[in-house]
């Protein structure tokens, strides 16, 4: 006969995994083996005992002599099932009292688990990255690498990412729905593991979790795919589709949400490319610099579609301008030549507001008698506009007016603009010279604009023999 060391109404309970079960009494050596059962019976053996310490120098049949029997890694239930039954080979005595021993620790959930999270870091660092990679580029970048990169693999990556930015919503919608889901799990595999171990009650779980994802999941990614965007984007295209045939129930409807909402990005490559200065100053590099200051051309040309027609304007106090009864003598002509004027606006009357033409120099001493040489005539500058007109042409424009729209009028023959101001009804008699008084006009003339204006905002200043210079020795341009 032999029994427990203890007994209790209700179940014995172990509380430390090193306890052990002693059974004692009269031929207690006979037992060759013990086991814990959820069932009376014995019929199912759950966990097996090993035998730990045992009173062999007691004799046989002596009440004092105990086996002691524990489990090989502690006394601890590898499952939810806390409460046993504990049975021995051959069996004695009915032990109608059941044991209770700590819920053990599932250590291969935990060794299966951390491949988990490992792979969870990385499947969020690759998102991340491909959200850097993919999204740096504008459909206008690709296609610009695509078509006129000098290296063929770079026009070959090109087109990779091409494709996907073509469904640039459904890509961002399945990166971004990736990236959360894998940041997610790594929270609750964190929270798994410091439950596990014991540390979850003190704030190490989130900073555990802050540490991971801003190392491996922002700072390395961004790192690695900033510097090497189009590689990656190229590489992994073929996840990215994975991803988005994976996550289809949820992206794609997301995705054509936010076309709907947002529109579509263009991807269709037989719209046209529009540069901006920005995209040309990173396709461009220093060694196109060849001393003739082209980036700094091609930059100033791109930001001329942005001026109106008084940023490029030559203002009206610079000009010369005359009256069309002025008698054009030969004083007149060699004045003009050493002012350096080849076209004068002509106004009517005193009237500086109402140009009636411009009057070219060249012309001029064309008509005049023997051989152009200059005598005096009685000609006005009205009169040899009148003849004259048909072949010079003068156009006006005003001050908010594009200048690309003014290229249009270079082409068809005009000459020179004349920049007006409207003004309306809202004129300030204090304001107006004792011309405007007069007429009182709704505009005002503010200056003229020629291509040699244009040509100007384009490539600097343009100096010849005939521009005067200031003190110190810049030239000043005079129409």
């Amino acid at each position: 006969m032999y029994a427990f060391d203890f007994f209790h109404r209700e179940s014995l309970e172990i509380v430390e995994e090193t306890g052990a079960i002693q059974l004692f009494g009269e031929d207690v050596d006979l037992v060759k083996s013990a086991y814990l059962s959820t069932d009376s019976a014995c019929d199912f053996p759950a966990y097996r005992l090993q035998k730990q310490k045992s009173n062999s120098t007691k004799q046989p049949g002596d009440e004092r002599n105990f086996v002691e029997f524990g489990m090989k890694n502690g006394m601890r239930s590898r499952d939810k099932q806390t409460d046993f039954f504990v049975c021995t080979k051959p069996r004695s005595t009915d032990f109608d009292r059941m044991i209770r021993i700590p819920e053990g620790k599932d250590f291969e959930s935990v060794y299966f688990m951390m491949p988990v999270l490992v792979c969870c870091l990385l499947l969020s660092a690759t998102f991340s990255g491909l959200n850097l990679a993919i999204m740096s580029f504008s459909i206008t970048d690709l296609k610009l690498i695509q078509g006129s990169d000098t290296h063929k693999i770079n026009r070959q990556r090109a087109g990779d990412v091409l494709r996907l930015r073509r469904h640039s919503n459904y890509v961002l919608v399945t990166i971004i729905f990736g990236n959360c889901f894998c940041n997610t799990s790594i929270t609750i595999l964190l929270n798994y593991f410091g439950d596990f171990y014991g540390f979850g009650d003190f704030g190490y779980v989130e900073l555990t979790a802050t540490a991971l994802l801003l190392i491996f999941t922002e700072i390395l990614p961004s790192l690695i795919c900033t510097k090497n965007a189009l590689y990656v984007a190229s590489r992994m295209q073929y996840f990215v589709i994975f991803a988005m045939v994976v996550t289809m129930p949820i992206s794609y409807p997301l995705s054509k949400l936010l076309d709907r909402i947002l529109g579509k990005e263009n991807a269709d490559e037989s719209t046209p490319i529009e540069i901006g200065t920005v995209q040309l100053e990173a396709m461009l590099d220093e060694t196109m610099d060849d001393g003739l200051g082209m980036m700094n051309v091609v930059q100033k040309t791109l930001a001329l579609r942005k001026k109106r027609a008084e940023d490029v304007m030559t203002p009206i106090a610079r000009v010369g301008m005359i009256s069309d009864t002025q008698a054009v003598t030969q004083d007149f002509l060699t004045a003009a030549y050493e002012n350096g004027h080849s076209r004068l606006p002509v106004y009517e009357n005193k009237n500086i507001n109402k140009i009636c033409g411009v009057l070219n120099i060249t012309d001029v001493m064309l008509l005049m008698d023997d051989g152009g040489r200059g005598l005096d005539t009685d000609l006005t500058a009205g009169t040899l506009l009148s003849v004259l007109e048909k072949r010079r042409k003068h156009c006006f424009a005003l001050n908010t007016l594009p200048v690309q729209q003014f290229m249009s009028e270079l082409q068809r023959g005009c000459t020179m603009a004349i920049v007006v101001e409207y003004v309306g009804n809202d004129i300030d008699e204090d304001d107006l010279s004792d011309e405007d008084m007069e007429t009182q006009e709704s505009y005002k003339v503010i200056g003229i604009i020629t291509l040699e204006d244009y040509m100007e905002e384009i490539i600097g200043e343009i100096s010849d023999e005939k521009d005067k210079k200031d003190k110190k020795g810049i030239p000043q341009k005079i129409k």
